[in-house]
């Protein structure tokens, strides 16, 4: 009976972790989720043999669901963390409570019911999953508070609240009850410790709210003084293409003067094709309609160059109906997730296509990858160690794809190539503007 107790313990521990962390990139999350709880299942019968749960196995199992958590799932090591420490946090309140109500029947001490017949044992040990499954269930909407990028140190010194709570509560539960009003007054603190933890979560989660408020105003204003910069450059580049141009209008006219006069020789010293064309285009590879989608796409060639990455671009259309500025945010950071997802790869390929015509614009940027990520990321959460700045990229993503009442889709067409489609609908009025 013991050993079926411990199988739904470990599905539901399990199930809880990887829905919050998911699994470590490059792994299948099914076989992780399988892995994972057959591991912790093994450890918790070996266990329940060594030492008891409540005395300093607590700390046993804190140190093996830790190493547990840091090889199979993803997220950051602090991330990682506060799930170990409020997982055995909310195990050990779940175990307590139970024997509380266990013990008021029986008017036994809980930690005599850890020894006592196997019928009562078993009514324990089940009713604490049925806790358990019920404080999970209703944390998970909160675990929130403290996965993302926060204030690391402040988290750290957190988590010692929910230490020292298991301490104190064993402490507690190792002290002598003599009659069932003692059960109730141990469960009445056990119950005050809980909600003291949650109070303290909660003051937490606002003291977060407002470190990342703080992050995401300084890297609003990081990203805008970037794209200040590129709007400069790509002003730049359009004001010496018109002044190249104005240059090139009158070298035709001279060679059509010279022409028209038979001065063949004069028109070999004034122009060379080839570096006519070197002068207009500089050096731009890729020269479509659109400064901006000029900018950006030039600007990630010679970033690919540099990094030995094969690009190939396709513009078809002209592309207009999306303001400057959202056109900018939408496609750099589309692109930008591709570069950095190719960085580590090999045969690195990025392919991007975008057609326009009079009512949508189609944006389709491919790129290569180590592994099905669908497959292994079927949530598409990010695998950066800086999630805000990932996040605040996404975020601004989505915002113009619903302000253009378009689509996002990704699609992996092979193992080891991903795809992502966008669609926008043209905006009229900017079309017209």
């Amino acid at each position: 009976m013991e050993f079926i107790i411990n199988i739904i313990q470990s599905i539901i521990i399990v199930s809880f972790i990887v829905s919050q962390l998911g699994s470590r990139a490059g792994i299948n999350e099914k076989v992780i989720r399988v892995i994972f709880t057959m591991l912790l299942c093994v450890y918790l019968n070996i266990q329940s043999y060594i030492t008891d749960f409540e005395g300093y196995g607590v700390f046993i199992s804190l140190l093996v669901l830790g190493i547990m958590i840091f090889i199979f799932c993803g997220g950051s090591w602090i991330e990682k963390l506060i799930c170990d420490v409020l997982m055995i946090a909310f195990a050990v309140i779940a175990a307590v409570i139970a024997g509380g109500i266990v013990g008021l029947i029986y008017n036994m001490a809980y930690i005599e019911l850890t020894s006592a017949d196997m019928l009562i044992k078993s009514i324990l040990m089940l009713l604490a999953q049925v806790i358990l499954f019920y404080i999970l269930y209703l944390f998970k909407y909160y675990i929130k508070i403290f996965l993302g990028v926060y204030n690391k140190k402040l988290n750290i010194l957190i988590l010692l609240i929910p230490i020292i709570s298991i301490l104190i509560i064993i402490l507690l539960v190792y002290h002598q009850v003599i009659d069932k009003t003692a059960i109730i007054i141990e469960l009445i603190i056990i119950f005050n410790i809980f909600i003291i933890n949650i109070i303290v979560f909660i003051i937490l989660k606002y003291i977060n709210i407002q470190y990342e408020e703080l992050l995401r105003k300084e890297l609003a204003f990081k990203g805008f003084e970037q794209q200040r910069t590129d709007i400069e450059a790509i002003n730049y580049k359009y004001n010496w293409l018109k002044k190249k141009n104005h240059e090139v209008k009158h070298v035709m006219q001279l060679m059509e003067y010279y022409i028209e006069n038979n001065q063949y020789e004069k028109i070999k010293q004034i122009i060379n094709i080839k570096d006519l064309e070197k002068n207009i285009r500089d050096d731009e590879a890729v020269y479509v309609g659109n400064p901006i989608i000029n900018y950006i796409l030039n600007r990630n060639i010679n970033i690919c160059n540099k990094n030995n990455i094969d690009i190939k671009c396709n513009v078809m259309g002209t592309v207009d109906g999306i303001a400057d500025i959202d056109l900018y945010i939408l496609i750099s950071n589309l692109i930008d997730n591709s570069v950095e997802a190719v960085k580590k790869i090999k045969e690195a390929l990025i392919s991007i296509l975008i057609y326009s015509n009079e009512r949508y614009i189609y944006i389709e940027i491919g790129n290569s990858t180590d592994n099905n990520v669908m497959k292994n990321n079927p949530k598409m959460k990010t695998t950066k160690d800086n999630k805000l700045l990932h996040g605040y990229g996404i975020e601004n993503i989505r915002d113009i794809i619903n302000k253009y009442h378009g689509e996002i889709e990704y699609k992996n067409q092979t193992d080891t190539y991903i795809v992502c489609k966008v669609i926008l609908l043209k905006n009229i009025e900017t079309q017209e503007n």
